[in-house]
């Protein structure tokens, strides 16, 4: 029987945000056998940027065989595919953006993890126990 790694994904996007959203979760759906998804949110730009559009964001989690580096190719891969460039952050213009927040229980992204919309996505989805990590 193959280990499963257990992942938590945050989805954002401020450019074409609803296209861009579905899209990124199509593709996650089609990577990994197993998958749930939070309500998507509408977050300010953090830190404030008075340049930036609102956030679209959403929450993802589930098991999988992959490995930590194949989930994060994975990961950077489809930011391309949906358009994202270097350039993006410096413009406040993001396409789509696809973190690793947490891997096997341990959180690699702290302060993503503290934000509110996140805390309550991860209540949404069932995750008591790490919550407040």
């Amino acid at each position: 029987m193959e280990n499963l790694n257990q992942y938590i994904i945050t989805l954002g996007s401020n450019r074409n945000r609803e296209a861009n959203m579905e899209k990124a979760s199509g593709l996650l759906c089609s990577f990994f056998k197993e998958i749930a998804f939070s309500h998507p949110v509408i977050t300010s730009p953090f830190p404030p940027d008075p340049y930036a559009a609102d956030y679209l964001n959403r929450v993802a989690t589930g098991c999988t065989v992959y490995s930590l580096e194949d989930t994060i190719d994975f990961l950077k891969n489809t930011e391309k595919e949906l358009g994202r460039i270097p350039d993006d952050k410096t413009n406040s213009s993001i396409p789509i953006d696809l973190d690793l927040i947490c891997w096997n229980e341990t959180i690699l992204k702290p302060d993503d993890w503290q934000q509110n919309y996140i805390q309550q996505a991860l209540e949404y989805l069932g995750f008591t126990d790490l919550k407040n990590q």
